[in-house]
């Protein structure tokens, strides 16, 4: 096991990180459990499904970290 330590800065880089380790995690048990001959496709369903639930959540959080930052008027204050 190659033991590495990473620091974020954000929510969002954190996430990524997170999510990029289980992808690779997953990449590489589905690799050894797959029958001779199917590693390739095995590995490209992994990546292709596991890949656009990777892009949603990046896309999400992006959305939401941005839509937090966003100072939006108090409705309390307007009127008059």
């Amino acid at each position: 096991m190659v033991t590495k330590t990473f620091q974020t800065d954000t929510a969002l880089e954190a996430l990524l990180v997170e999510q990029a380790i289980l992808l690779a995690r997953n990449l590489q048990s589905e690799g050894e459990a797959a029958p001779h001959g199917q590693v390739l496709a095995r590995l490209e369903s992994v990546v292709l499904q596991q890949g656009r639930e990777f892009q949603r959540l990046a896309l999400q959080a992006a959305i939401q970290t941005r839509a937090d930052a966003v100072d939006l008027p108090d409705a309390s204050k307007k009127g008059g």
